[in-house]
């Protein structure tokens, strides 16, 4: 795919959301911008994502993008996050919408903006992943941990870096009803808090006290209160 043939390394920036916008604002297109550090990292609803020396920080744009619903687009991200710390003999899972958790703890996150220019739709999908930097405890929401802590070893961000892109184009070149239903299987069995109560946000709604049940054809969380199943296409579990 021409999104991920071209790679932009960036030494420090604001937001590698923000750099992939500019390049389409200036060229019409953006490569993948991958930053050593950003100093606004954001991630949903506009809360800070720490980006230290030491993460991988980078940034994918699709351009009229209709392989599949854009509300899978996160999931899609965050299956490739998994599908790439699997070959380092982990077992991540997906925390619904956008988060993935080993041991409890946030490893990586995702954000997909859609971003209109000149009418032409694209999908700026942002992804943090917490590998040998340090984690500044006092400044996140729930606990989080990166890949050097859980393997005692440094770990090669490029290589990791490649082997999510090679996982994320293959998914978006080969996709079919009949890939995505084994995908979203495969999904399902890693869903973090799967069967638990739970409780969520959503908008200014606290719902108390939920049963995760699944994650939906279309990205949406599936939840059993009091006794009915519900679906919820935009809000966040809470602790």
């Amino acid at each position: 795919m021409k999104e991920l043939d071209t790679i932009l390394l960036l030494r420090k920036t604001e937001s590698t959301q923000d750099v992939s916008k500019n390049w389409i604002r200036k060229y019409g297109f953006s490569p993948v911008i991958v930053a050593s550090e950003q100093t606004k990292g954001r991630g949903q609803r506009n809360s800070l994502w720490q980006s230290n020396k030491g993460g991988l920080w980078f940034s994918v744009s699709l351009e009229n993008f209709s392989t599949f619903k854009d509300t899978l687009i996160p999931l899609m991200c965050s299956y490739s996050v998994i599908k790439t710390l699997e070959k380092l003999a982990l077992k991540p899972l997906i925390k619904w919408p956008n988060d993935v958790i080993i041991f409890q703890k946030k490893v990586a996150g995702i954000l997909v903006e859609k971003f209109i220019f000149n009418r032409i739709v694209y999908y700026i999908c942002g992804f943090g992943i917490n590998v040998n930097n340090e984690i500044n405890i006092e400044n996140i929401s729930y606990p989080a941990t990166n890949l050097k802590s859980i393997l005692n070893k440094e770990i090669n961000i490029n290589l990791l870096l490649f082997n999510i892109l090679e996982v994320f184009e293959n998914i978006l070149e080969n996709f079919s009803d009949t890939l995505f239903s084994m995908v979203l299987e495969e999904i399902n069995g890693k869903l973090f808090l799967k069967n638990q109560f739970i409780n969520i946000k959503k908008q200014n709604e606290l719902i108390y006290n939920a049963i995760l049940d699944s994650i939906g054809s279309s990205g949406e969380l599936i939840y059993i209160l009091n006794g009915e199943y519900h679906s919820l296409f935009s809000g966040r579990i809470i602790f």
